[in-house]
């Protein structure tokens, strides 16, 4: 699965184990964010 989409299906997750550990403002940054990601991304 690509990351994009990856990230996306598993939003929900990915909040609510970061919320676990107090974070509650993530960000997406580098390449990927960009849009721009490769294979070695």
């Amino acid at each position: 699965m690509e990351i994009d989409k990856l990230i996306k299906a598993k939003r929900e997750q990915i909040i609510a184990i970061a919320a676990q550990h107090g974070a509650n403002n993530l960000r997406i940054f580098g390449s990927v964010a960009r849009g721009y990601r490769v294979h070695t991304s």
